[in-house]
């Protein structure tokens, strides 16, 4: 089964096929979202980085023992290290959201990707500052809020036991959310 935030992805011609990914975060959504790219199989590799180097180390074997995929983990304050080769970013953490007093500290580190995607699982505000600053320097960029619309509709087909059309419901969302 596809996922909202796989949809997502295709639906934003954000390819994932032989990139190298940076997952910033360990926690439920960071999992979930480094299970389906491993399962996908198309990624080059995958790198979770975060601040308690276990909770990314624990993703990192969960996996190892079901996948054969290349995946990596490392703290996050060494996340422009790492940036140079990263084709997609994905942020998992709270950093930058409605209501959440702390930001990444130094953008500095999007300026290493030369040209590629940064999504921000975050929807509010739509766009955060990551957002905007990778915006500016010409990067595809990616909010949360298609992730949340699909992962919707997908709860809503199994809860009504039938097909939706969702080319017609995302649209309509998308057009009540606009508003």
């Amino acid at each position: 089964m596809e996922t909202g935030f796989m949809m997502s992805l295709k639906n934003n011609n954000i390819s994932i096929e032989g990139k190298n990914i940076v997952i910033l975060g360990a926690g439920g959504a960071s999992r979930i979202i480094t299970m389906k790219l491993a399962k996908a199989k198309k990624a080059n590799q995958i790198i979770i980085l975060n601040r308690t180097i276990e909770n990314a180390k624990e993703i990192c074997d969960l996996v190892k023992s079901s996948l054969n995929i290349e995946i990596q983990f490392g703290e996050i304050n060494r996340i422009e290290e790492y940036a140079e080769k990263t084709d997609v970013l994905i942020n998992t953490t709270p950093l930058g959201m409605h209501g959440v007093d702390e930001n990444f500290s130094d953008f500095t580190f999007l300026e290493k990707i030369e040209k590629g995607a940064v999504i921000d699982l975050i929807y509010n505000p739509k766009e955060t500052t990551l957002l905007k600053k990778a915006n500016e320097m010409g990067l595809q960029t990616l909010n949360g809020l298609d992730m949340l619309i699909y992962q919707a509709l997908f709860a809503d087909e199994i809860y009504l036991k039938q097909k939706l059309d969702f080319d017609e419901l995302y649209a309509t969302i998308r057009k009540k959310i606009e508003i």
